[in-house]
């Protein structure tokens, strides 16, 4: 059955306790998990759901539990009823490459868990996963590791597109990163973009449409994603400064500050885009070609460091 994984951005509310991802790529060797494993699915499956239970609790946000959902569309959500957060290792309409041959039971979903606590890894894998919208001859293989230190990776194994596939119906690649807050829609979501031997990971709310990206992962390609915290474990709930206008166009004005304290803007990334020392009692700070969206504003100082939740909106 054809379904589509359609999102609905919403303006995400301003948490000071937002889980913010840290993203990094590699290469590797693909390792298959031993094919002796049970497959989590029967065969034929296509649009399905299949319960799975971790060993050690998983937090996303809004979310911390050891009972999450395998959505056989490439997610892994907390509730196939009312989603309110999801892991994306490879989101596009997968199915058991069968079904387009008529000899199903080629593609199993395997799992298994390594290493003892508080190291422990839950890892799925997708075997000769093939396309809904897809030719016979296209398949995918690809796992999804899950740490006890609420990390996560994806790695991608062998693969076969043709030339102008429609695999990702009509996009140019899949879906890939962590939907950290789905209560009302997709309201917090950390996705890639641009290319996959290289790609960047975006931070989006309030979007019209999602980010894919431009081509598939290539075998033996690993993401990863690693929680942290904004600029230096600032709380947000520390002494305000004063940044003006907010949201903020072309200029971001920041004031009460003093000659030496050290001024950064941080996106939801983790990424400082903008660093200097103060001269005066005001910081004049140009965001004209910083892309949309939440940033941290961030001074440290002799007295105290404070930081302060700015908006970036063209």
């Amino acid at each position: 059955m054809k379904k589509l994984f359609t999102l609905s951005f919403l303006f995400i509310s301003l948490l000071g306790n937002a889980q913010i991802w840290r993203f990094t790529h590699s290469s590797g060797t693909y390792t298959p998990l031993p094919a002796n494993l049970p497959s989590l699915v029967s065969p034929g499956w296509d649009d399905e759901y299949v319960p799975i239970t971790l060993p050690f609790n998983f937090t996303l946000r809004t979310v911390t539990s050891n009972q999450w959902i395998l959505d056989t569309w490439g997610l892994i959500i907390d509730d196939s009823t009312s989603e309110t957060a999801a892991i994306i290792p490879f989101s596009c309409d997968v199915q058991d490459r069968g079904n387009l041959s008529g000899t199903t039971g080629v593609s199993p979903i395997r799992m298994q868990t390594s290493g003892t606590t508080p190291n422990q890894i839950v890892k799925i894998e997708f075997v000769n996963a093939g396309f809904y919208s897809g030719d016979s001859t296209e398949f995918v293989n690809f796992q999804v590791w899950i740490y006890e230190n609420n990390t996560v990776e994806y790695r991608f194994g062998p693969n076969s597109y043709l030339t102008g596939t429609n695999a990702f119906d009509g996009s140019t690649g899949p879906i890939i990163g962590i939907a950290n807050d789905l209560t009302n829609g997709l309201d917090e979501l950390y996705l890639l973009d641009s290319i996959a031997a290289s790609p960047v990971m975006v931070f989006l709310q309030n979007a019209a449409a999602p980010v894919e990206l431009d081509d598939a992962p290539a075998s033996g390609k690993i993401y990863r994603f690693e929680k942290t915290t904004p600029a230096n474990s600032l709380s947000l709930d520390e002494q305000k400064t004063k940044a003006y206008p907010n949201p903020a166009n072309d200029f971001l004005v920041f004031s009460q500050v003093q000659n030496g304290d050290l001024i950064s803007l941080q996106n939801m990334a983790g990424q400082i885009v903008w660093s200097e020392q103060a001269q005066n009692s005001t910081v004049e700070i140009p965001v004209s070609e910083l892309p949309n969206g939440l940033y941290l504003l961030s001074k440290k100082s002799k007295t105290g460091n404070t930081v302060e939740k700015v908006m970036i909106q063209h």
